[in-house]
């Protein structure tokens, strides 16, 4: 349990906060690990990775621009080759090196006249699909960062592109309320079914949108996928975690909502590759502190959340769930943690007095879970680090 596996943290060595407020800590083995970060010129970004975990789409949100700005330098999605880049600067440390990277590599892709609200790899790895603010399509080369289609859509702002087990078909979240789940096609980019708050009638919808408190009832803030595909968990912005059947559009409630509406805690949520489990973080406590959460599923039965002893937010679970990784916040020092959960060791791997802000997908491990790959707010100067961060091995 990794509860027990909490109480067997082990740290090696003090924090040594540098010019750029980045601390790393000691490595667990011999040789120096490199930790490889990234110049981002804008104050908030989001990232996908590639399927094989070599690329990185990068796309700048659009709350960085003030009214008179000119949006235009910011529009083009990066795609960051992170294997590459000329190292610019070399900081040494106690068994680290922290390389800034130069970013050279990456390809720009133009020609769209509104801000990204999401990105997703095609499963290969091949192509990149877009949805922007202004409801555009546009699918992508990711070899030669060209344009393959264009698909001009309606004003309904999609995010949260994931892919179905089947990989034939993609979910998405809408921005409107109440919140709309939409279900892709692949092939021709045809919405096949709409999930979400349904009413018997259009009086107790209009009362339910009329009442704030049930209105943030029914707009949901992030959402995941179980992987047999049935079911839907997705959080709502009172911090209620509900689960939908995907065969029928049925609701059950797995976690009440809290007394104190709005609130917009639960902003990243990961089934366990057997479905029996379901962990998420819940931001907004009373106290203000992140708070880890495994929710077991035996046999799709939901039992009463349990808060971990140790966890924080943002937090990744690897793919092969062998290893968990998260940012615990202690005296506005943040600091980066992966555990090996058969082995029950917890290891520090770096420490940042920057603020960090836990947003969905912001922390993610690669594939092979030799790397973490992190972005948050780490600010250097009037841009933001992306940092490729090996995990003990």
């Amino acid at each position: 349990m990794l509860t027990t596996l909490h109480r067997r943290l082990t740290i090696g060595c003090c924090l040594l906060i540098l010019a750029f407020s980045l601390a790393p800590l000691a490595a667990q083995s011999d040789s120096p690990a490199v930790i490889r970060a990234y110049a981002i010129d804008a104050t908030r970004y989001y990232f996908e990775l590639s399927p094989d975990g070599r690329t990185a789409a990068i796309f700048i949100e659009s709350f960085v621009l003030g009214d008179d700005d000119d949006p235009t330098p910011y529009l083009p999605i990066r795609l960051l080759d992170l294997t590459s880049g000329t190292v610019a600067e070399q900081i040494e440390q106690d068994g680290y090196t922290l390389s800034l990277m130069t970013g050279e590599s990456a390809k720009l892709l133009t020609g769209p006249t509104d801000f990204a609200g999401d990105v997703l790899f095609s499963p290969d790895g091949t192509q990149l699909i877009s949805f922007h603010l202004n409801g555009d399509i546009y699918i992508w080369d990711v070899a030669t960062g060209t344009q393959v289609t264009y698909i001009p859509q309606p004003v309904i702002q999609f995010r949260g592109l994931t892919w179905m087990p089947n990989q034939e078909q993609f979910m998405s979240v809408s921005g409107t309320q109440p919140t709309t789940f939409a279900l892709w096609n692949r092939e021709d980019f045809s919405i096949q079914r709409l999930y979400g708050f349904t009413t018997p009638n259009l009086r107790q919808f209009s009362d339910a949108m009329n009442s704030i408190e049930d209105r943030f009832e029914y707009m949901f803030l992030s959402y995941a996928i179980s992987p047999d595909g049935r079911y839907m968990a997705a959080a709502n912005q009172n911090d209620g975690l509900v689960r939908f059947d995907l065969t029928d559009n049925s609701m059950v409630t797995l976690v009440p909502s809290e007394e104190r509406y709005a609130q917009m805690g639960i902003t990243h949520m990961q089934f366990t590759n057997d479905g029996q489990a379901l962990y998420y973080a819940d931001t907004q406590t009373e106290d203000r502190r992140p708070v880890l959460y495994r929710l077991g599923l035996p046999n799709g039965q939901p039992e009463a959340p349990v808060a971990l002893e140790r966890g924080g937010a943002p937090f990744d679970l690897s793919a092969d769930n062998q290893r968990l990784a998260w940012v615990e916040n202690q005296d506005d020092l943040y600091t980066l943690y992966a555990a090996d959960l058969a082995q029950s060791e917890i290891v520090p791997i770096f420490a940042t007095s920057s603020r960090v802000v836990p947003r969905w997908r912001s922390l993610q491990f690669t594939p092979d879970r030799s790397h973490l790959i992190f972005s948050s707010e780490i600010a250097q100067d009037d841009s933001t680090l992306l940092l490729v961060i090996p995990t003990p091995q």
